[in-house]
Formats: C-alpha cells, sequence, structure tokens
C-alpha cells in the first residue's frame, strides 16, 4: 500500500531554552519547576489558548544550567513555594513605592560609574553591586577556562532542543544573556553552525553596558566579525528599577546587526515593564521569576509560539 503523501506532516514542536543569570542557583530540578511555574504565569496572563496547549507540554522548556560550573555549591531553595506563589498572585504590572525606586537610582549611578570606570569596581561601596561586576569579570577573564566549560554547555542545552527540528527560543538573563550571546557569536565564527535561533529573549540584560560590549566575544574583531549570524529576531526587556540592565536600547547598540543584514529584527520593552517579585529582602526588579511571569514577557512568547502551533480554541 502506498502511503499518502498527499498528508502534511506535523510541525515540528518548538523548543525553549532558559539561561539563567549569574550567583550560584537552587538544585537544577527545583530551578527548571519554579521557572517553569512563572513563564507559565506569564503566558497565562497574555494567552489562555496558548498557555493550556503550553502547559500540556513541559518538555518544551529546558534549562541550560550553566551555574554548577561557575560556582563551588548550589544553594537552597530560598525562594520557597510560598515566595513564587506570592508573586504569581500579584497583580500584573505591580511594581515599587516612589522610596525604593530613588534607592534604585542611585543603585543606577554606581552601575554607570563601574561601567565608566571598571577599576572602580573593587571601591563600590554596595556589595551586590560590587559582587555582580566583579562576577562579570571573573567571567571575561575566563580563569582555568570556565567561562569555556559555561558556554559549551549552554550550546549542548541548545543543540539537545534543536534535535526536535522545531523553532528555538532562547531566553538569557542578565549574565546569562552574555553567555547565550557569545555562544552564539562562537556557533558562527568558530563552528560555523548553520542552524539559528528563532528568537532570542534577553532578560535584565547587561549586553548593552560599555563593560560588556568591550568584553564579549568578537568585540576586536572587524564589523562583520563582531556578531553572531543565528539570531532571526531578537527580544529586549527591561523593567523599571533594573540597574543592571544598563544602555537598555538593544536596538540601538547593536544596530549593526540589522544594516549588516545578521539579524531581521531587534525590539526593546524598556518603558513601564515591572517585574513584580519580592522576597525576606524585598522588592528586585531584577529577578528573573520576576520576568518570566510579567504579561510583557508572557505576550512576546505567546506571539512567539501562536506562530508554530495551533491550540484548540
Amino acid at each position: 500500500m502506498l502511503n499518502d503523501s498527499s498528508q502534511p506532516s506535523a510541525p515540528a514542536t518548538p523548543r525553549i531554552v532558559f539561561v539563567p543569570g549569574q550567583n550560584p542557583k537552587p538544585e537544577p530540578g527545583i530551578h527548571r519547576r519554579l521557572l517553569w511555574r512563572c513563564l507559565l504565569e506569564g503566558v497565562r496572563r497574555a494567552d489562555e489558548h496558548i498557555y493550556h496547549w503550553l502547559r500540556a507540554q513541559p518538555e518544551i522548556f529546558a534549562l541550560a544550567d550553566w551555574n554548577a560550573l561557575f560556582y563551588p555549591n548550589q544553594i537552597a531553595a530560598v525562594d520557597t513555594q510560598s515566595t513564587i506563589d506570592e508573586l504569581l498572585r500579584a497583580e500584573d504590572g505591580a511594581g515599587p513605592g516612589d522610596e525604593v525606586l530613588r534607592k534604585r537610582r542611585r543603585m543606577t549611578l554606581m552601575f554607570i560609574m563601574g561601567d565608566m570606570f571598571p577599576f572602580l569596581a573593587q571601591r563600590i561601596p554596595d556589595p551586590q553591586i560590587k559582587n555582580t561586576m566583579m562576577e562579570a569579570l571573573r567571567y571575561f577573564e575566563n580563569h582555568g577556562r570556565q567561562a569555556d566549560r559555561v558556554r559549551a554547555h549552554v550550546r549542548e542545552t541548545v543543540l539537545q532542543a534543536l534535535q526536535s527540528k522545531g523553532p528555538l527560543l532562547v531566553i538569557g538573563h542578565s549574565l546569562g544573556s552574555v553567555v547565550s550571546f557569545d555562544m552564539l557569536w562562537e556557533s558562527t565564527h568558530l563552528y560555523a553552525d548553520t542552524w539559528k535561533v528563532d528568537l532570542f529573549m534577553s532578560l535584565g540584560s547587561p549586553l548593552g553596558s560599555h563593560f560588556v560590549r568591550s568584553r564579549r566575544l568578537g568585540a576586536g574583531h572587524g564589523k562583520m566579525g563582531r556578531y553572531p549570524e543565528g539570531i532571526r529576531r531578537w527580544v529586549n526587556i527591561a523593567a523599571d528599577g533594573d540597574c543592571i540592565a544598563l544602555n537598555r536600547k538593544m536596538s540601538e547598540d547593536y544596530r549593526p546587526m540589522l544594516e549588516l543584514g545578521l539579524t531581521q529584527g531587534i525590539s526593546d520593552h524598556t518603558s513601564g515593564v515591572q517585574n513584580a517579585f519580592r522576597d525576606k529582602d524585598g522588592w528586585n526588579p531584577h529577578r528573573s521569576y520576576g520576568y518570566l511571569a510579567s504579561r510583557v514577557a508572557g505576550t512576546e512568547i505567546a506571539n512567539w509560539l501562536r506562530g508554530y502551533t495551533r491550540p484548540a480554541e
């Protein structure tokens, strides 16, 4: 009996790879579950039909848990179930008070000083800002080839996701967006890969800062060799009060990628984006959980999935 070749083949399932930011993380299984819950909530706020389709297919979501290669210890799941429950119950768009925003502006000024004059990083009085800059510098200095191993692990996670032969969304949070960008540069210029990331989403990213732009892979190359070629489209999201995300307009800082035809589009969400994450230490607009649970991120993810899925009405 002949095969009926007139029947269209089922579309390949999309895949999402999440690349976390710096600092030790919980055990990967726990960390993935917390992130998945938040991502689902963001999509639910944007599109109920896509949400129900996505919730039934958790295998779509993969965590590139590189942190264990960079830090000697994991941390306990300090972001407890109740903390995430509170985040997911929070009204979408809930923001901080004026006093908190003023404090974040002062922190941003210190980051700007550190970005302009990296040799002052050791003298920054705020321990969070100092740690953030010193850990990023440790990544760029690549002692013991730690950064190479980190990128190799992220690349392996991406290659496993690509085995589905479906479109790929890579979400990079904070330093994870830099690791992802560097990995994609290596994909183009070291491995000559032909695969592409259909959508690259950066959350709370420092990719626009001078500190990062002058140190990331490709920074010292000529115009064509400076950027990866494997990003079809790039969406950047930076929340109000997130002082890690300096120079927040990637569409401006990475305009040459558009001019050279290396990507089809770069768009930014940088105004009025609220990250509602709060824990025992108070409001933190940089946390990945709050970004994923936001309607802004959920809308971008739902819109992307809608192009490749046909969820039941």
